[in-house]
Parts: C-alpha cells; structure tokens; sequence
C-alpha cells in the first residue's frame, strides 16, 4: 500500500504534509543556536536526538497527512537544530588548520551511512512494509542516542573546559 493510499491523500496532499519537514528545517536554522545556548552541547544534542527518533518512530504510525506533518516539522526542526549546535561546537572544538579535513571526514561518514540507511531502510520497508522502516529506524535513534551522546558529551566538556583553562592561562 502507498503512503498516499494508507493516510487517504492526493499526492498533492501529501507533498504538502512532507512539506511540514520544510517549515521545522527553517525553524531550527532560524532558532537553533538559541536552543543550543540553553544547555550544553552534550545535552543539547541528546535531547534533539531522542525527539528526532520519537518523531521518526511516530511517522510510522501516521495515520492522517496532518499528522504526518506536524510529525515532519518537528524532525525537521531538531535535525536541523542538531546541525547547527554540532557544526558551531566542531568550530570551536578543532583547530583551524584541521577543521576542513574533519569537516570532510564528518560529511563522507554521514554521507556514506544515509546511503547504508536508505537501502537498510528500503530492505526493511519491502520485506515488513513502509511503516516498519521508521518504526525501527526511530526505536535504534533512542535506544543508541544516549549511549553514543553520554560518551560523546563527556569529551566535549572535558575538551572545552582545557581550551578554557588555557585561555585564562594566556591572559
């Protein structure tokens, strides 16, 4: 069964509701490093996480297009929020004469494991069917989130507390 078919949309519709991804994506650059300043980067990239794989998990269970949009904006604006706080953060974190190699690394990684996920996802979508790719997809967003961000939050506190105290040393 179609996406369209299963929330009894036209096309049209339904490009619209994807459209809600649109409207969270700009809202998140727009409020991003705000929602980035209320807590520490840590934890700011864990809890963007945890709502991008609820939200993804939910898209699974839409059952009208309106939902479905709401659904979209809200992962459009964490994700996007998360882009903002990580790529500030890997600024401040790497060097400048390294930061374009690890930016270059980070987008080859990235880009290689949506290509990995998208076939993972349609393997999993053909032999389950279309609502079980985001299920699944979001339930390992929340389960493996906290485990890589509690590891990862902590070098990240640990790295700006020593580009700190060598600031305060050189003044």
């Amino acid at each position: 069964m179609t996406v369209v078919k299963r929330l009894d949309a036209s096309p049209a519709t339904y490009g619209l509701g994807l459209a809600g991804g649109a409207v969270g994506a700009f809202l998140g650059s727009t409020y991003g490093d705000r929602i980035g300043g209320l807590t520490r980067p840590g934890t700011a990239l864990l809890w963007t996480t945890a709502v991008s794989g609820l939200a993804t998990a939910a898209v699974g269970l839409a059952d009208h297009v309106v939902v479905l949009g709401a659904l979209m904006a809200v992962d459009g604006f964490v994700v996007v929020t998360q882009s903002v706080i990580a790529v500030s953060l890997r600024a401040r974190l790497i060097p400048d004469r390294m930061l374009g190699r690890v930016t270059a690394v980070f987008r080859t990684l990235s880009t290689g494991a949506s290509a990995l996920g998208a076939i993972l996802g349609g393997l999993l979508a053909r032999a389950l069917g279309l609502s079980w790719r985001f299920l699944v997809a979001g339930a390992l967003v929340v389960a493996l989130g906290p485990i890589l961000f509690r590891w990862l939050s902590n070098r990240i506190e640990a790295t700006l507390r020593t580009q700190q105290a060598t600031e305060e040393t050189k003044r």
